[in-house]
């Protein structure tokens, strides 16, 4: 594009770089129309599209939305915003979101950046400031390349420079990733051999010819030096106001890249003025021969770090020569001053000898002229001392006016140090605030605990006092990862007697935890002191969702209405308050309603996701208004993990893949995945599945049962066996994680070993029905018929709808000759569960019936 659509500046003017661009811009568009935001004026206009300015009105921020042209290529799109999400760095700007309009033009949210591009900078910036903003340019580019990115379409109007003088690389939609064990083997284009080809390529290749790398404009494979060839030319931009090919028409620029056309631009960096060292790194990223180039961004940042920190030994060195130039300076007026005592004290010595003399003479000549003679040797000492004494001054002043330059150069100089390192600090925290809060709200906890201990560091280093700052955005980061885990891991689905449940009950302690341990208990403190709290809140957002979710789960209903209160007040709105309306949410018909009306209303996808759990009570299908939803914002985690819940009962693999794409670090999504695979039969695929679960928390337990669960329906017993041992270990306590671990042990005819898990199941849960059925076939296989009744006919005395336990009884019963009982007892076994076990049934004997009696004949 010709401008970059996220930058708010003046319009560029440059000659050099618009005649690469597009000549044609489409007519003005009208404000997009889209749910959950205000559009409210247009900030920029280029080829592939416009720029608006917006306010998000779920998060309450503002945000850039680009749109794109109605035609062109929509991938653009889609590329930037899987870059963006995949380089978590201070120097690229997030995507916050990607969708379509209701004409089909593709759209992405992007963070609203406040600054001027490069170009414009380089109007008003003197070229002492551009070594350090250029080695920023080669840190973002080169953070890149090591994550397997290039960009490829690096120029001055796609960098960014902000009041303080940090850097952003924008507009990502030509970026490419390239593979380990490939680079970018398939060309954009066809391989240019002749001028022939020209007009076609021309319009053919992606990228700014004025700054593309010769292998780029001929349409051969790229990798990571072509971006720094790129960097070479902004830097040769940098130094002569001019980029590395420039031609009268597009095809004659991409005709000049082609050919590696660069002695006028040698020409121009060699008279530049410029230090020789920073001449010589943009020739070295301007070889025509990539091989000559340096291998990526960082190594580009590394010899201009090294030429910068050479420009400084250079001034402190100057600076100490100054000092020592002083010093001697200062040693040469004390030398002079003390070769003038000696002259003085010499003088004092001849005027002695001299007076002694006129003494003897006047002794001769007689006392007469005694007299006169005193008065003028008066007058002689009292003019010399006059003389030495202005003499003395003056030197005294001299080198103090001196002195106090140097030191006062000394001290603006340490000042100026002290400023500048400070700025920076301010800067650097100030960026890495921005960028943990915004990977927060991407669910990307960890990187978010990164970037805040790099504020931590930067504070530490030249702004302590934002230390606070600091904690108290540490402190909303550790609520907000408790309030998502509680959110989350309360689906968690558990799989049992090839059924399951989730654990929802486990929402409301948890998230009383949490609140509490953030201050802020809301079931006993003032609902209006409350509500004032989370207001102003720097996470008010995630608060009110985690008490929008912790409402449809608390099983008090005087706390559940208190928790509804605290949010309406905290967030008011027509839609919401009827959402939190207690007597809306058991009306079906007002349920429906809030259903139909989340259309147009700025919902956000927590609140959707809560409606979708109001409509399953009510006895509606939340999956056409979860669907819409996810149509319109495909990039929202919450509403595709929702969709994936509520879609078929959760046994869906594919919305499950599509919320794992969004999140792939979410233990819950990786261990419902694992359930709809293994509901499929795809045991592998569920191992794999509930293993990535595992190697995201190894100590949350649910994923191991599961796992076992999975391995033992594949014949695995080995690895059941370690599954649920290692789900023993992490909840010694659950009377289930033994059962199941005696169940695998009893498989692999570890009797004694099966029989122990048993009794402590039994031991820690008297009422599990299940454990009481196993003992008894312990018991089978030991032959011990009369005691493995006794262990089966209790099981179904403590649970009378558990199905195996009447299964297993009538088979004893069977086996002891009990006919009668075992067909009581395999009878109430396929009644509860009629597919498993009625063939059992069919098995048995038939009924003994007594003939009918003979007619009687008259």
């Amino acid at each position: 594009m010709a401008d970059d659509p996220t930058i708010q500046s003046p319009p560029r003017t440059t000659l050099t770089e618009v005649q690469t661009e597009l000549p044609h811009l489409p007519e003005s568009d009208a404000l997009p129309v889209l749910s959950g935001y205000t559009v409210s004026h247009e900030i920029a206009r280029g080829g592939m599209g416009v720029v608006f300015a917006a306010h998000d009105l779920a998060f309450a921020r503002d945000v850039a939305i680009k749109v794109m042209h109605a035609g062109l290529d929509a991938s653009r799109f889609v590329i930037e915003s899987r870059v963006t999400a995949r380089l978590a760095h201070p120097g690229v700007p997030p995507v916050h979101a990607l969708g379509t309009l209701s004409d089909a033009r593709p759209y992405l949210v992007m963070k609203l950046i406040h600054g001027r591009t490069l170009t414009e900078e380089l109007r008003h910036t003197d070229l002492p400031r551009l070594p350090a903003s250029f080695e920023q340019i080669c840190q973002t580019v080169g953070f890149a390349h090591s994550q397997g990115i290039i960009h490829r379409d690096l120029k001055p109007s796609n960098i960014m420079v902000g009041a303080f003088g940090e850097v952003q690389v924008m507009d990502w939609g030509l970026a490419k990733e390239l593979r380990d064990a490939e680079q970018d083997t398939v060309p954009d284009v066809p391989t240019l051999r002749t001028s022939n080809f020209l007009e076609t390529i021309a319009g053919q290749v992606k990228g700014t010819p004025a700054f593309m790398a010769p292998e780029q404009a001929r349409g051969e494979a790229v990798d990571a030096r072509a971006d720094v060839f790129a960097l070479g030319g902004i830097l040769a931009v940098m130094l002569t106001g001019k980029p590395p090919f420039i031609g009268n028409t597009v095809l004659d620029t991409v005709l000049k890249a082609a050919q590696a056309q660069l002695s006028d631009c040698f020409a121009q960096l060699d008279a530049s003025g410029a230090d020789a060292e920073l001449i010589a790194v943009a020739r070295r990223c301007l070889a025509p021969d990539p091989g000559d180039r340096y291998p990526d961004g960082a190594s580009v940042a590394e010899a201009v770090s090294a030429y910068r920190a050479g420009v400084e030994e250079r001034l402190s060195r100057a600076q100490r020569d100054r000092a020592a130039a002083e010093a001697r300076t200062a040693e040469a007026v004390n030398t002079r001053r003390e070769a003038e005592a000696r002259l003085v004290e010499q003088r004092k010595r001849r005027r002695v000898q001299l007076a002694l003399a006129v003494a003897v003479l006047l002794m001769v000549v007689g006392g007469g002229a005694v007299a006169w003679q005193q008065d003028r040797q008066a007058a002689e000492r009292k003019l010399t001392a006059q003389r030495e004494e202005a003499e003395r001054l003056a030197d005294s002043e001299h080198l103090e006016a001196d002195r106090r330059a140097v030191e006062a150069r000394l001290v603006g100089e340490r000042d100026a140090e002290a400023r500048n390192k400070s700025a920076q600090a301010q800067q650097g925290v100030e960026a890495s605030l921005r960028l943990a809060a915004d990977l927060r709200g991407q669910y990307k906890f960890g990187q978010a605990r990164a970037a805040l201990a790099q504020a931590e560091n930067l504070a530490r280093g030249g702004a302590p006092e934002r230390f606070a700052e600091v904690e108290q955005a540490r402190a909303d980061l550790s609520f907000v990862t408790e309030l998502d885990e509680v959110r989350f891991r309360k689906w968690v689905f558990v799989i049992a007697n090839g059924r399951g449940e989730f654990n929802t009950q486990s929402a409301p302690p948890g998230y009383r935890k949490a609140f509490a341990g953030r201050g802020l208990d809301v079931t006993t403190l003032d609902s209006v002191e409350a509500a004032r709290r989370v207001t102003a809140s720097s996470v008010r957002i995630e608060t009110v969702a985690a008490l929008d979710d912790w409402a449809l789960y608390e099983p008090d209903a005087k706390v559940r209405e208190r928790l509804l209160e605290i949010a309406r007040r905290a967030d008011p709105g027509l839609w919401t308050d009827r959402f939190r309306d207690p007597a809306v949410r058991t009306n079906k018909a007002a349920v429906a309603k809030l259903a139909a009306e989340a259309d147009s209303a700025a919902v956000s996808s927590t609140a959707l996701g809560g409606l979708a759990e109001l409509m399953e009570r009510n006895g509606l299908n939340p999956v056409p208004m979860l669907s819409a939803a996810r149509g319109r914002y495909p990039a929202d985690f919450q509403l595709a993990f929702v969709l994936a819940l509520w879609q078929k009962g959760g046994r869906q693999i594919g919305p499950y893949e599509a919320a794992r794409a969004l999140r792939p670090e979410h233990l819950t999504t990786w261990n419902n995945l694992g359930f709809a695979l293994y509901m499929q039969s795809d045991f592998d695929g569920a191992i794999a599945a509930l293993r990535g679960a595992i190697r995201i928390d190894p100590t949350y337990p649910s994923p191991h049962n599961n796992l076992g669960v999975a391995l033992y329906a594949k014949g695995d017993w080995t690895g059941a066996a370690a599954a649920w041992g290692e789900l023993v270990r992490l909840s010694p306590l659950d009377a289930k994680a033994h059962d199941n671990l005696g169940l695998v042990r009893h498989q692999m005819g570890d009797l004694k070993g099966a029989e122990a898990s048993y009794r402590e199941a039994i031991r820690l849960d008297p009422k599990l029905a299940a454990a009481y059925s196993n003992l008894g076939a312990v018991y089978l296989n030991r032959d011990d018929l009369p005691e493995a009744i006794r262990w089966a006919r209790t099981a179904t005395q403590i649970d009378p709808t558990y199905p195996n336990a009447f299964a297993l009884l009538g088979q004893l019963l069977f086996k002891s000759g009990d006919i009668p009982g075992a067909r009581t007892a395999l009878t109430e076994a396929a009644r509860l569960n009629p597919p498993r076990y009625s063939s059992l049934l069919a098995r048995l004997p038939p009924l003994t019936v007594a003939p009918p009696p003979r007619e009687i004949r008259r």
